[in-house]
């Protein structure tokens, strides 16, 4: 660390809101604090405003989280620069549990979409698994999924396909015809089809459903407050983010310091304290009490129960010029009017 101290400056997208203050205390001031490098924050960058300002040559950041969705996509359009990784502990890159460093990419956090519902639907027991969900004679009630047009990353093609019994290592390539054909069976019990990360959930709590795709965050904090709502880990779908350099980094050497940083076990677990997103360095639960590693997406008591989103799928191309994701969005709307 001391080869560190007072070497200039780092410009890092601060996500806003609960997010931005949890960075700011677990990451933000103390790599300041501990390296004597600036750390200037700017507003979080959307990928499309983070891609122009690549293209112009001037990236708005030196480091940027950015979602899982959009590293296949941005590594392959040469608009990241490689991570050197010889800024990192060994030890914490082994330690990058269930999902490993990318050559362009290291992830920071994890979220996971979970089967939420309402505490009046437990009757006889509590809903554990999507086969429970497709139920709607067992768990009587309106159901809301995400909307796979406006949000095919939000899990619901994976989900129809696990209602119908697929198995994690089966869901890709997505099988189109059957998730469609699973959806059909579920459709006339949706209230709708949400687009929106609180939307789920306050479903669940104004009665408007009773059992829902939820972010797992969303969930725990709503629960916080008093909402008579659960869920269940089982077969949760887990989604994640990437700290990355953006090609044209003008201070390149700091910004892969920070990220190595960023992905020490004590800072994660700082960081998981904090807010509801789930360490990425597996490390960071030494550092954590039971109760609170009880409510993270990424323990490794459940993490294997759920499936990880495979991401270079969703962005491959299924046809020239046209990817799995657009695909699912036109697939998605011709069924809608059917």
């Amino acid at each position: 660390m001391s080869s560190w101290a007072a070497a200039g400056s780092v410009t890092i997208t601060d996500g806003g809101g609960a997010w931005g203050a949890a960075q700011r205390k677990a990451y933000f001031e103390p790599f300041e604090k501990e390296t004597g490098i600036r750390v200037d924050l700017v507003p979080y960058a959307l990928p499309g405003k983070l891609k122009a300002s690549v293209l112009a040559g001037s990236p708005v950041a030196d480091v940027v989280d950015l979602t899982g969705a959009k590293l296949p996509e941005f590594s392959r359009s040469n608009l990241l620069l490689p991570i050197d990784f010889k800024a990192f502990d060994p030890q914490d890159l082994a330690a990058l549990k269930p999902v490993p460093a990318h050559p362009y990419g290291v992830p920071s956090l994890f979220g996971s979409i979970v089967l939420a519902y309402a505490d009046s639907v437990a009757k006889s027991r509590a809903p554990a698994t999507w086969k429970d969900f497709w139920d709607s004679k067992l768990f009587v009630g309106q159901r809301t999924l995400a909307d796979g047009g406006a949000f095919p990353g939000g899990g619901t093609f994976e989900i129809a396909l696990m209602a119908d019994g697929v198995t994690h290592d089966k869901i890709y390539p997505i099988d189109w015809k059957r998730a469609f054909k699973s959806l059909d069976r579920i459709k006339p019990d949706m209230a709708r089809f949400w687009s929106g990360m609180a939307e789920p959930v306050q479903m669940l709590v104004d009665g408007n459903a009773t059992i829902a795709s939820a972010y797992n965050g969303r969930v725990s904090d709503m629960q916080a407050k008093g909402a008579k709502i659960a869920f269940s880990w089982r077969d949760g779908i887990l989604s994640w983010d990437h700290w990355v350099v953006p090609k044209g980094s003008a201070n390149a050497a700091n910004a892969m310091k920070f990220i190595a940083f960023a992905t020490r076990a004590d800072r994660q677990a700082e960081f998981a304290t904090l807010i509801n997103y789930g360490p990425t360095n597996s490390r960071a639960f030494a550092h954590m009490t039971p109760e609170r590693i009880s409510q993270m997406p990424s323990a490794p008591a459940v993490r294997d129960l759920q499936l990880a989103t495979n991401y270079e799928w969703w962005a491959a191309e299924a046809s020239p010029g046209v990817s799995n994701e657009t695909l699912a969005t036109q697939l998605w709307e011709k069924w809608l009017q059917s």
